[in-house]
């Protein structure tokens, strides 16, 4: 299922309403649905729950969401819709520049679920309507499906402190439980989840996962920070504390003598999530270990059947990682949510190159691994490691193409058309569209530097922004759904500074494969 995370404001006419896109009329989507029962909202429109979802949670404000939706005139005219293209639309709930419907509408079914919001003109496009497309004075009809939702902290309420419910643990730590869990207790060597909001004595907001977009993972082990050290192996799971935290314990591990004298008494609220087990690290079987060529001991604990990466092959991986003398888990995928993914050759840690060119996709392998093979100063230890090759994604191959090949604009811009789309309604982007590419950039030796590709997610940003001016004059070049290949001039890119310590040089000519996603 192909996703579109473009948004075209075309016409604003209240700070709460906007029309998505362009207008495509009625034949662009299904009837208004008819209502079932229709219920009043607190915001002054009307809705109806047309399909009940799954469990019992609903987005909120800050939460991110994919939909389906569909904008109507009351006589049917459709003027804006997801599903003409099957191209769901993601979002963040109570973004301000979403209309008024979509937003309500969003927040009132879980996930599965479908809702029409019937907005009054005063609420919508009021009398102004939108040029060409919304007339003055209109009722607008909404209806949304909810596909996904993700889940965003949000910064907690300050409150003042009960002394009458205040309790003291560790250096002088204060606590009172705002909300008493039911579960365990983490112990040392378990993985915490937590939410937390950091405030000064007076309420000022400091800090948070709010800030972060997710909550926060943390491993009991004497490497980690004091406060937490001394505050989480006392909470329950599901448990709610607000804290008074001394300056000591508010400095960074290595504070230097500013941030010491600096430190200052705050206020916390942490919520314990979950508390998990960390994976085990896998027994080794000395008869199966092998050796490569620089010495690195691996042995094969799955067999693999997939490709194996050639050279810029962008790469997945499932990966864990332990201190070698005590087997204390570090870090990984089921740390940090989500694989790793790298350039082959370009990684951070030297032996990740080696072993993965070893390997298939499905394999998976032990890996012990010394200090100096990993990243300068992120690993001070010897490790073992547990890498499962997920994925392999080719990427474009690079070519120079010589000046008869390559189409030059009066700036010295070069391109040369690697494929167009097929679809007869591709439209070139102008400044002010937002758009989403697939790509991959060259130094001219062929030196891959950069690639989407090695994130699986296309890179969106708006004609006219921040990005090189090779960019914003190349991208227009494009239809919707083309594959160009630019040779673009130091002038146009980064420069006679390049970007400093890497990994472009400075007057670097560069070479960048783009796809124009469609939609």
């Amino acid at each position: 299922m192909k996703i579109s995370s473009r948004l075209r404001i075309l016409h604003a006419v209240a700070p709460t309403a906007l029309v998505l896109g362009s207008a495509l009329g009625a034949q662009g989507g299904n009837r208004i649905p008819d209502d079932k029962e229709v219920l009043n909202h607190p915001s002054g429109v009307t809705y109806s729950i047309l399909q009940v979802g799954t469990g019992s949670t609903k987005p909120l404000p800050g939460d991110e969401a994919l939909i389906h939706f569909t904008e109507w005139l009351t006589d049917g005219t459709v003027i804006n819709t997801s599903r003409k293209k099957n191209e769901p639309y993601r979002l963040r709930v109570g973004d301000q520049r979403l209309p008024l419907g979509i937003n309500i509408a969003v927040q009132l079914v879980t996930l599965g679920g479908r809702a029409k919001v019937t907005v009054p003109p005063d609420k919508a496009y009021g009398s102004s309507g939108v040029a060409g497309q919304v007339p003055p004075d209109s009722t607008m009809v909404y209806e949304i499906e909810l596909l996904e939702y993700v889940y965003r902290p949000k910064p907690a309420q300050f409150r003042p402190g009960n002394p009458e419910q205040v309790n003291t643990i560790g250096s002088g730590i204060k606590y009172e439980i705002l909300q008493p869990g039911s579960g365990a207790k983490p112990v040392d060597g378990q993985m915490t989840e937590i939410e937390f909001t950091v405030w000064s004595t007076v309420g000022d907001l400091l800090d948070g996962t709010y800030k972060m977009g997710r909550s926060a993972k943390i491993i009991l082990t004497q490497r980690s920070a004091p406060l937490f050290l001394q505050v989480l192996p006392h909470m329950s799971k599901g448990e709610t504390w607000r804290i008074e935290v001394p300056a000591p314990l508010t400095m960074p591990i290595n504070a230097t003598d500013e941030q010491k004298r600096q430190a200052e008494d705050k206020v916390w609220q942490i919520a314990l999530i979950d508390v998990i087990d960390t994976e085990r690290v896998p027994p080794t079987d000395d008869d199966a270990v092998t050796s490569t060529r620089s010495g690195l001991q691996f042995e094969r604990l799955v067999e693999g059947t997939g490709d194996r990466p050639r050279a810029s092959a962008a790469c997945e991986l499932e990966w864990s990682v332990w201190k070698a003398d005590d087997a204390t888990y570090v870090d990984g995928t089921q740390m940090q949510g989500s694989n790793m993914r790298f350039l082959l050759g370009q990684t951070p840690h030297k032996f990740l190159h080696e072993i993965v060119t070893k390997m298939q996709v499905g394999e998976e392998l032990r890996v012990e691994v010394p200090a100096d093979q990993t990243a300068p100063k992120m690993l001070l230890f010897d490790t073992i490691w547990r890498l499962k090759l997920v994925s392999v994604i080719a990427l474009p191959t690079f070519e120079l193409p010589g000046n008869d090949e390559l189409t030059a604009t009066p700036s010295g811009l070069k391109y040369k058309v690697l494929s167009r789309s097929n679809a007869a309604d591709a439209t070139k982007p102008k400044v002010g569209d937002q758009v989403a590419v697939h790509y991959t950039g060259w130094l001219s030796d062929g030196t891959s530097f950069d690639s989407s590709y090695t994130r699986n997610v296309p890179f969106v940003f708006m004609i006219g922004g921040r990005v090189i001016p090779g960019w914003n004059e190349g991208i227009q070049l494009m239809n919707r759904g083309d594959h160009f290949l630019f040779v673009v001039p130091a002038s146009l890119a980064y420069g006679a500074r390049g970007t400093p310590g890497g990994p472009i040089p400075p007057d670097a000519t560069l070479v960048f494969s783009i796809e124009l996603l469609d939609g």
